[in-house]
């Protein structure tokens, strides 16, 4: 190997003992209708032989997104209303956290979903990096270098455990390299692509996003860091917590925090949708006795962990026919309807009604008055003035369904 080879193979981490020769291979023509399908596992996100990256701020609930996934694939349930196109073991690698706080949001996430114990064993694995980092990348002033023996481990546990799916969380701590060093990152993520290509295992590595300076939603360009690990993914995508806008117009302004929204960055291998999916933190509580009675807030709380559930922005095109002609026979057959939406006869009660939907639950009530206001929009209801019966106030608001007149 020539002096000049050597020194470009330390300088980018090649593992390579002797330049490798290199033949230009004419195309095999085959017929399309014989190419083998790509191998989807999760939604049109994770694929096998791929890595895909979910990038996101701190705190947005990025680790429990992606152990609600693990586990849906690992169960074959769609668990957020996402298909599973084949159930298969997940791995998590999770380098932040301890073993015992990813046990409290595993078993939270089990505890909500109806879980057994049965659906998972053999099926899902999971490690912490305080108990056994995981770095495949190092670099010093002179060069950066691949540590294969920590590669070969992966690739091992991954062929015997039948891993379908490596979550690497977050994909940072998988490496000791300068984050804006694009060579460098190149490099990492491309070996991390050399593993999913070699298992034919989903690669999922969960990034942060920099700090944007209170600019709004972040988008995948926001990604921390050189713009290799981007460019590698073949699947990307973005989460935000609703913003105060979107909010005030659902009536969550409280609550907003709760509520993430997930949108397309990237999609090499599938039709990028341009419309954003939504999951909700749904409090679980895990009824865990407190272990430390010399402090009396320890011993009086239990620990509650946030899961993702799924939840839907609630447009009203999710209506469909059937339910659209239940709320229309409510509104007619019953009333009168006021249009405020604190009154006790509010017309929001009968869309709730009419849809067996919970009278308490936010969501379900912000979801009524966007219905009322695109069913008055699009001219199946009117708002009409008349005197409030209960307070003999004229010219109080009121709603009806066209073509019916208000009951007497």
């Amino acid at each position: 190997m020539s002096d000049s080879f050597a020194g470009l193979s330390r300088a980018f981490g090649a593992d390579i003992v002797q330049a490798p020769e290199l033949v230009a291979e004419p195309f095999t023509w085959t017929h399309w209708s014989t190419l083998p399908k790509r191998k989807w596992i999760y939604d049109k996100f994770l694929i096998r032989g791929y890595v895909s990256l979910t990038v996101a701020t701190g705190g947005v609930g990025k680790s429990v997104l992606s152990i609600v996934e693990a586990l849906s694939i690992a169960t074959g349930r769609a668990l957020l209303d996402k298909p599973v196109y084949e159930r298969t073991n997940t791995w998590i690698f999770n380098l932040e956290d301890s073993k015992e706080e990813l046990a409290k949001r595993i078993m939270g996430a089990c505890k909500r979903h109806g879980i057994t114990r049965e659906e998972i064993d053999g099926r899902f694995f999971v490690n912490s990096g305080l108990d056994t980092p995981l770095v495949i990348a190092q670099q010093t002033k002179a060069e950066t270098m691949i540590i294969a023996p920590v590669v070969e481990s992966i690739i091992a546990q991954i062929k015997a455990n039948q891993i379908g799916v490596l979550v690497v969380d977050p994909f940072v701590s998988s490496h000791q390299v300068s984050e804006n060093d694009n060579g460098a990152i190149d490099l990492v993520a491309k070996k991390w692509a050399a593993i999913a290509n070699e298992t034919k295992c989903a690669i999922h590595l969960i990034h942060h996003s920099r700090k944007t300076a209170g600019k709004g939603d972040v988008d995948v360009e926001d990604a921390r860091g050189a713009s290799a690990l981007l460019a590698t993914a073949r699947a990307a995508r973005v989460l935000n917590t609703m913003s105060t806008t979107e909010a005030e117009k659902l009536n969550l302004v409280e609550t907003r925090f709760q509520y993430v929204k997930m949108s397309d960055g990237k999609a090499n291998l599938a039709p990028m949708s341009g419309k954003a999916d939504w999951f909700m933190l749904d409090g679980v509580n895990l009824d865990n006795p407190a272990n430390n009675t010399c402090n009396q807030l320890a011993s009086l709380e239990t620990d509650w962990v946030g899961v993702p559930i799924a939840w839907t922005w609630p447009e009203t095109q999710n209506v469909g026919d059937d339910d659209k002609s239940a709320i229309l026979e409510h509104l007619a057959q019953n009333g009168p309807w006021k249009a405020h939406h604190s009154a006790e006869n509010w017309a929001g009660v009968g869309v709730l009604d009419a849809l067996g939907l919970d009278h308490d639950d936010k969501a379900a009530k912000a979801r009524a008055k966007a219905i009322l206001k695109d069913f008055i929009n699009s001219g199946y209801l009117e708002e009409y003035r008349d005197t409030c019966k209960e307070t003999r106030k004229p010219n109080k608001p009121f709603i009806r369904v066209v073509d019916h007149a208000p009951p007497q």
